[in-house]
């Protein structure tokens, strides 16, 4: 995804107006939008004042269009970096970087998939598929902060849940 469609994905996540956005920023609302559609590139200061505005590490905001080669190279330093290895199963493990945390919200991203998977309405079964998603791209988002600065994980999630429900009920009516 480019800078633009990370900052319009997440700002709408937050339940934000492009308007909205500049103000907690300083910034116009077609300042904002220029961004969105990336006709301009926001300098990093004020990436990082977007970042924050949207609660989120500015790595996030970051382009993350790259192909396989790109990939392997960032997958290549990390490796070197946090001191990986193969263990004897074959499965990519690190000395040095710690993914417990990770591993634990994909598992419930998991648990959450397969409990979505045997709802029988299919506009229920959807809006499950799509909550647990949600929920897991939002841990994604906010780490660390998520898990180092005590933010109410759960609580966060749930207003932006309430305003996504918003959303959906206008949708259906």
């Amino acid at each position: 995804m480019t800078i633009g469609e990370n900052i319009r994905r997440i700002r709408t996540q937050r339940g934000l107006t492009q308007a909205e956005l500049g103000r907690l920023i300083g910034i116009s609302e077609s300042a904002v939008r220029r961004y969105e559609l990336n006709s301009s590139i926001p300098r990093i200061n004020r990436l990082e004042a977007i970042a924050y505005a949207l609660g989120v590490n500015a790595q996030v905001l970051l382009n993350a269009d790259f192909d396989n080669i790109t990939t392997m190279h960032r997958l290549f330093q990390t490796f070197r970096q946090y001191g990986g290895y193969f263990d004897d199963t074959g499965k990519l493990q690190f000395h040095k970087l710690n993914l417990s945390a990770w591993r634990k919200q994909w598992n419930i991203y998991q648990e959450e998939l397969r409990a979505a998977e045997t709802i029988p309405d299919k506009q229920l079964r959807e809006y499950a598929i799509e909550d647990a998603e949600d929920k897991f791209n939002w841990w994604m988002d906010t780490y660390p902060k998520s898990d180092a600065f005590n933010i109410d994980f759960e609580k966060s999630l749930e207003n932006y849940r309430k305003l996504k429900n918003k959303r959906r009920d206008k949708g259906n009516t």
